[in-house]
């Protein structure tokens, strides 16, 4: 039925499929970007660093990160982006061959390296990040104190204990963090004595406002004896980020919903308007306006089924578009998505049809035929 429809209406048929294939294409591109928003934009707003902080509950003692494992690994995969666990202490530092005379009493940082880069993307570093025990990352104003440069030694001594580092690179965060010493968390605790122990641990979850406190709730039930905060400065940012590009993609998707049912109601005018003639023959032949007015939309009905099953690959292919050039990944493509898609092309296409068909009941079939 759908085939005799396009052939005998010809270009407005082909009009109308146009139509509802680019609307349909775009809708449902949107609709998998929105559904996808919340896990999408929250990875991204990952470059800004740990949304929730482990420490040990009324700030007293140390983490002892064995408690810890079983917690985290209900929240692997692509909910845990980074989990660095950190311990401070105060060590004298100097650059190697440097004058006796120039041994800053200093901060120094053990943390787990990968998990460090992973909750901390944002870190401007200059050189490579360490990999291994006896490499170490000095904080850019530190380094500038010191002259040291990557690939430059340096000494850290603690007490009795002396260790010499190489400079893997220089780290600028803009923070405190500017102005100290980072080692292996292993080394860590050993020079400062706190083996398996740790004085908290920054977590970078993807998740924004409820999630978040959920999720420290569950962390601080599952190991007794710890604190774990969202970072609310950061989570209140993320939450108000989320909500204005949720309201942005619905604004744009209803600016386009109302786009293309405004070229479909002017295209069922003009296709009314071309089959006028049709209209008042069928009307003298006994033809009740009921009767028009259902054939009528329902073969606009047909086009817009037609044109959202040829928009619906069009619709994937720009999901992919939109995931890669703004996500630099892809956004998943739900099948849900396609009965919607469809129903709002054949429901769109049904009404623009519906509004001018009661135009044939001013249709005087003598009127019409006059001539013919």
């Amino acid at each position: 039925m759908a085939v005799a429809v396009l052939f005998r209406q010809g270009g407005r048929a082909r009009e109308t499929i146009l139509a509802v294939a680019i609307g349909t294409a775009v809708l449902a591109a949107l609709a998998n970007v929105y559904l996808d928003a919340t896990r999408q934009f929250s990875r991204e707003l990952r470059a800004y660093g740990a949304n929730i902080v482990i420490t040990p509950r009324d700030g007293a003692g140390l983490l002892r990160l064995s408690d810890l494992d079983g917690a985290l690994a209900e929240l692997t995969g692509e909910k845990l982006v980074g989990a660095a666990p950190y311990i401070f202490g105060r060590a004298m530092v100097r650059k190697e061959r440097a004058v006796l005379g120039q041994k800053p009493q200093t901060v120094i940082t053990g943390s787990l390296f990968p998990e460090l880069r992973a909750v901390n993307p944002y870190w401007q570093v200059n050189g490579s990040w360490p990999q291994r025990p006896n490499e170490a990352m000095v904080g850019i104003e530190l380094a500038e104190t010191l002259r040291l440069r990557p690939g430059e030694r340096m000494v850290l001594e603690k007490g009795n204990r002396r260790e010499v580092l190489s400079v893997a690179s220089v780290v600028k965060s803009g923070g405190a963090e500017d102005a100290q010493v980072f080692i292996a968390l292993s080394l860590a605790q050993e020079i400062l004595g706190r083996p398996g122990a740790a004085d908290g641990m920054r977590l970078s979850v993807v998740g924004q406002g409820r999630e978040l406190e959920t999720v420290a709730r569950e962390l601080e039930v599952r190991v007794p004896g710890i604190t774990a905060r969202p970072v609310g400065q950061i989570a209140r940012a993320e939450e108000v980020v989320l909500k204005r590009i949720r309201t942005l993609i619905l604004l744009v998707g209803l600016a386009m919903t109302v786009s293309t049912f405004i070229c479909l109601v002017t295209t069922m005018v003009s296709n009314m308007v071309e089959r006028r003639l049709e209209m008042g023959l069928k009307k003298a032949l006994g033809a009740s306006m009921r009767e028009l007015a259902t054939e009528f939309v329902t073969e606009a009905g047909l086009l817009g089924l037609a044109g959202g099953t040829v928009g619906l690959p069009a619709g994937y292919a720009l999901t992919r578009v939109i995931g890669g050039s703004i996500f630099g990944g892809s956004v998943a493509f739900r099948w849900s998505v396609v009965p919607l898609a469809l129903a709002m092309g054949v429901a769109l296409a049904a009404l623009a049809a519906w509004l001018p068909v009661w135009r044939v009941a001013e249709l005087r079939p003598a009127t019409v035929l006059k001539g013919e």
